[in-house]
């Protein structure tokens, strides 16, 4: 079997979930309107397509705002209220590259729902736990290669956003997707981090 390179790795979707640290009472279903106002007003710089409503689903993905190339959840997996943001579509550049492109798109929809006058200040993010994830287990087993080969490009995104070098835990489960619980030693506040970028 050929050994894995790094530009062998092309994995397509690159998600990472930043979770809520105040809710103020809300759930996924309370960013419904919000989500369809984003859309007339065009608040992303992406095509953004439709809202899809899953707060039914028990710690599931909650409100879906579907874009061409990836999307945009208010996700309750695990029982943790977060913006899960999931590209569905190979960017172009490097791995390092799309991994900070995940980490940006992610930052900005994050910094617009604490600034969204119509949920009146009650969500704001964590800036030092998050989730990252290779949602793709054709190009990015998970396993101990993929995280040799994924540890540097995503530790360089993080130092260069954070200004610090993550901590990371493997959730090394050949079963689910290659995912890392990311922590960081400092929290700036979110609109500080979406300067840097």
């Amino acid at each position: 079997m050929r050994a894995w390179a790094l530009t062998e790795m092309e994995p397509e979707k690159l998600s990472l979930k930043l979770y809520a640290r105040d809710a103020g009472g809300l759930t996924a279903k309370d960013f419904i309107n919000t989500f369809h106002r984003w859309i007339q007003e065009k608040r992303l710089d992406e095509l953004v397509i439709d809202v899809t409503d899953y707060s039914h689903v028990h710690h599931g993905p909650g409100v879906l705002l579907v874009c061409h190339d990836a999307h945009y959840a208010m996700d309750e997996a695990e029982g943790r209220l977060g913006l899960y943001h999931a590209r569905k579509r190979v960017a172009s550049g490097t791995l390092r590259e799309r991994i900070e492109l995940t980490f940006t798109r992610a930052l900005r929809a994050a910094r617009h729902l604490e600034q969204e006058p119509a949920l009146e200040g009650r969500i704001s993010f964590r800036t030092d736990e998050m989730r990252f994830a290779l949602e793709d287990r054709l190009h990015a087993p998970n396993d101990k290669k993929t995280l040799e080969l994924v540890m540097p490009e995503l530790s360089a995104v993080v130092e260069k956003i954070w200004g610090k070098e993550p901590v990371v835990d493997d959730r090394a489960r050949p079963k689910e997707c290659f995912t890392v619980d990311v922590r960081v030693t400092v929290a700036p506040e979110l609109g500080a981090l979406v300067a840097r970028i």
